[in-house]
């Protein structure tokens, strides 16, 4: 993570985002924090900053450090919150056609490359076969 920040930091101005995912442990947030702390950079806590998401079923709002939460239709909410990864017809159709796809591509890869390599081979022999025969006759 660091040293992708510090490509970043080779233009002027950049601005760089970063998460930490809270349920990993605090100690693999200390080494990038130690190398980081080293380097001329500005902290923003989105915290104190105006945020401001919605949904039709909730808006989410930080500013002055607090973060609030209006739910505007519970029912609406628990309906998305609840809701399984679904394994319709379409996904699964979707999943095969698309890996179809690909191997008909790779497919006419393939012979493209066979062609090519077997024309190049004619074309030498041709060329090449004349040549040895006209000296010889």
């Amino acid at each position: 993570m660091v040293d992708e920040m510090e490509k970043q930091m080779i233009v002027r101005d950049s601005v760089i985002g970063a998460f930490f995912h809270p349920y990993l442990p605090i100690e693999k947030l200390q080494e990038p924090l130690d190398r980081l702390s080293k380097e001329d950079l500005r902290f923003i806590d989105l915290k104190q900053e105006v945020n401001t998401v919605n949904s039709d079923f909730i808006g989410i709002r930080s500013e002055n450090g607090s973060i609030s939460a209006d739910i505007k239709d519970p029912a609406l909410l628990q309906k998305w919150a609840a809701r399984p990864v679904q394994n319709t017809w379409l996904n699964r159709f979707s999943f095969v056609l698309t890996w179809g796809i690909a191997v008909v591509v790779i497919g006419f890869i393939a012979v493209f490359i066979y062609f090519l390599v077997n024309l190049k081979r004619r074309r030498r022999i041709r060329l090449f076969g004349e040549e040895l025969a006209s000296r010889h006759g």
